[in-house]
């Protein structure tokens, strides 16, 4: 069985979660939204299931279109980050390890 992960993305002041784990026709996870708040967003990637562990690929990319336009790489060097689920990791309420990342981000 393939393993899956989860990406959640907490928008900076509501507290909003967009959670995925199966974009497309994959069992990786995938966000696609619009930023409605300016601040700092945080980005959690988890495995699928509770004390699974793992490697990822967090890639990203900001559009000027909204929802499948040409989407424009970031210019830093932080566009694309390699990582790990492992023991060791934070754990979140229901056991599931998590890595969190933080993305200063405008509305739009």
């Amino acid at each position: 069985m393939k393993r899956s992960n989860s990406m959640t993305a907490r928008q900076p002041r509501s507290g909003e979660e967009i959670t995925n784990d199966d974009f497309g026709e994959s069992f990786n996870a995938g966000l696609v939204m619009e930023t409605e708040e300016s601040g700092t967003y945080s980005f959690y990637a988890t495995s699928f299931n509770s004390g699974e562990t793992g490697g990822y690929t967090l890639r990203y990319v900001v559009s000027e279109e909204p929802f499948g336009g040409e989407a424009q790489p970031l210019t830093s060097d932080a566009d694309v980050i390699v990582g790990e689920i492992a023991e060791g990791d934070a754990i979140l309420p229901g056991g599931k390890l998590v890595d969190v990342f933080a993305l200063e981000m405008e509305p739009g």
